[in-house]
């Protein structure tokens, strides 16, 4: 830690870039995927909302972390018509919440339903793969795609404005 000139320690905050990121996390190895890009942008200025699905251990690891966020929606099983219900159900149920948020993008390692969300209220995505099939829903694509080099590029993956490499 510094010391200001004041006496007191501590490290002055960044600016505030008014800039908000919507993080999605959506299965639970994301929390700790997400926790070192949390910090980093929030030590660069930038607003961080959190959203969060209730399955598999996200809920846990979010308590074992002391990270809170808005929780919504929850695991469908394994039945594939449910899966696509439970994923419409949520991006549904995470409008309202978005919309007086007022992301300025939208960051998730794969969740549709922030696919779904962002592309009706008009919200950039970044969608970060690691197979080939994970970056858009229904036709609805990213706006920016990270992904590994080893996922072959005639992959049919592409996002709307360009791939990332």
């Amino acid at each position: 830690m510094m010391k200001s000139s004041n006496g007191t320690r501590g490290i002055p905050a960044p600016p505030e870039t008014g800039k908000r990121i919507w993080i999605d996390l959506d299965n639970s190895p994301h929390v700790p995927f997400f926790l070192p890009i949390i910090e980093q942008l929030q030590n660069r200025g930038y607003r961080v909302i959190l959203t969060a699905r209730d399955s598999y251990q996200v809920c846990e690891l979010l308590k074992f972390h002391h990270i809170s966020c808005k929780v919504i929606g929850g695991h469908w099983g394994k039945n594939r018509a449910l899966k696509i219900l439970g994923t419409l159900l949520r991006a549904t149920q995470l409008l309202p919440l978005m919309v007086g948020a007022k992301a300025d993008l939208a960051v998730s390692h794969g969740s549709r339903a922030q696919l779904l969300s962002s592309f009706v209220l008009r919200i950039p995505t970044v969608t970060i793969v690691d197979y080939e099939f994970a970056a858009k829903v229904a036709g609805v694509k990213s706006d920016w795609i990270f992904m590994p080099h080893f996922i072959p590029s005639g992959s049919p993956q592409k996002a709307r404005k360009q791939v990332l490499k």
